[in-house]
């Protein structure tokens, strides 16, 4: 998909502006698809599908084709020229004020129509906007007429809960903090005042580092962490951030139970005010300490982040998953640790998974698990004696539903195995039994090392593909079918 919408990118299709957009790491900049700049290299290229994910990742609007000017010049009518012109104002202030008394709003009504618009349009709020902007300005803007003469590095790090930025200075990490963090330009501002240092876009050896510890922590293969820290803080915050460094990975205390392990049991609250001070995020675990009612208590982060945080320490230590989950995913992450490898005799779920492997044929199974919902109701809650029935005008239907893959041949493929399916179990009495019955009910267990590894078919997908169209015409998609539910089960 990369490759096409490259491709696109160098033809400045307009079929794609504003269905995705172009992000240059080198410049960290993104454009419309129709963008009249230098086009980028390919690998330094990345795609998003709104603006909200572009900016939340790091990058700034393009200043030739204006990327949020063009989204509301798709959207303001006359009557509402003014929020176009602010919009327009916005854009050019590097550094718009807190404050909205110091923007050219004119009216608090207009203030309002501002913020509506703004979200609906872009996706995030018009304060979140702001922040983002004035804390990347402190991050890129300020090295010609800095004081300071240190180098403060940085760099960005995506998680399933969103984006976040880190900085380090002497190869040891100083910042980790989600980009929406109301607080992070004031603790951006402090760390550069203390190092007396600017920063600076940099991926190295280190950064390296952090990244692949970070997501091997998400994909619940990492209890612990090996990377230099150098919290900036007071004598007495610094006692408190190493005390949560020694709360063991799955465990969750409360604050008076922290301070009673710092032999300061009477400074509850100044121990969780040093907790709320704390910069580094996940690696400094203030996540692991809760209220003594068990309830979750302030996180800079926000509490479902700590749920979430707390949530996977508990149910997930040491598990390895394989090379291919995307740990941005929730709906890969989910679909691996509880359905993957787990043998299934159920015919509705079976079958279920058949139509999802037919629409996945030539694309990646993540893409179908966004869309496995939009399945479930367009194929009628995949009922296969509806699925039979589907006339011209069904199908016709589907091609034109944008929530699933619309490709006419496999819309046919789905039908064609719901008639297969359906005479399969009239015959053996489930499609379970026909289908385990060629592997004497035992799971086949490999061992390929990558998913690249696996091949595109085997003897047995052979054998089962050759019975099937002898007798009861062709059945699709044979051998990565059996790999889903764990009839073959490919682990790495």
């Amino acid at each position: 998909m990369k490759q096409k919408l490259f491709d696109e990118l160098l033809r400045k299709d307009k079929f794609y502006v504003g269905k995705y957009y172009a992000a240059i790491k080198t410049t960290r900049i993104f454009c419309k698809m129709d963008c009249g700049c230098k086009k980028p290299l390919h690998d330094n290229t990345f795609f998003y599908k709104s603006i909200e994910e572009c900016l939340e990742k790091g990058f700034r609007s393009c200043k030739v084709c204006r990327p949020l000017s063009w989204e509301f010049s798709q959207v303001i009518t006359n009557d509402d020229i003014h929020i176009y012109e602010y919009i327009s104002w916005l854009q050019k202030n590097q550094f718009p004020d807190n404050s909205y008394k110091k923007h050219p709003i004119f009216s608090l009504e207009n203030l309002t129509k501002i913020k509506q618009k703004f979200q609906k349009t872009i996706g995030i709020s018009l304060g979140k906007y702001i922040r983002i902007k004035r804390v990347r300005h402190i991050l890129e803007n300020d090295i010609p007429n800095s004081k300071y003469t240190n180098k403060i590095f940085f760099s960005h790090l995506s998680t399933p809960i969103g984006e976040t930025v880190f900085c380090y200075f002497d190869n040891k990490l100083n910042l980790l903090e989600f980009v929406d963090r109301k607080m992070l330009e004031t603790e951006l501002q402090f760390l550069k005042d203390k190092l007396q240092g600017v920063f600076i876009y940099k991926n190295s050896k280190f950064s390296d580092k952090v990244t692949k510890q970070i997501k091997e922590y998400f994909d619940g293969s990492r209890t612990s962490f090996s990377i230099k820290l150098d919290p900036i803080g007071t004598d007495f915050q610094k006692n408190v951030w190493n005390g949560l460094v020694n709360i063991p990975y799955g465990k969750v205390i409360s604050y008076k139970e922290q301070a009673n392990y710092l032999k300061i049991s009477s400074a509850v609250r100044a121990v969780a005010s040093a907790n709320g001070k704390n910069m580094i995020s996940i690696i400094i675990p203030c996540h692991r300490v809760i209220g003594s009612d068990g309830k979750m208590a302030g996180y800079g982060g926000g509490i479902e982040r700590k749920k979430y945080l707390i949530n996977i320490e508990k149910t997930m230590p040491n598990k390895k998953r394989c090379s291919w989950v995307n740990i941005e995913n929730k709906l890969h992450i989910k679909y691996h640790d509880e359905e993957w490898g787990q043998p299934v005799h159920n015919d509705k779920i079976l079958f279920e998974v058949l139509i999802l492997e037919g629409a996945q044929a030539g694309l990646s199974w993540e893409i179908v698990l966004n869309k496995r919902n939009n399945y479930k109701k367009a194929f009628d809650n995949f009922d296969p004696q509806k699925i039979v029935k589907y006339d011209d005008e069904k199908q016709n239907e589907l091609l034109q539903n944008k929530g699933i893959i619309r490709n006419k041949l496999k819309i046919k493929s789905a039908i064609q195995n719901a008639k297969v399916f359906l005479k399969i179990k009239k015959e053996f009495g489930s499609f379970d039994k026909y289908i385990w019955n060629f592997v004497n009910y035992k799971p086949i267990h490999n061992k390929f090392k990558s998913f690249s590894d696996l091949p595109a078919n085997t003897k047995l997908s052979d054998k089962i593909s050759i019975d099937l169209k002898k007798t009861r015409d062709e059945f699709y998609w044979i051998y990565y079918y059996l790999c889903l539910y764990a009839i073959y089960w490919n682990s790495e």
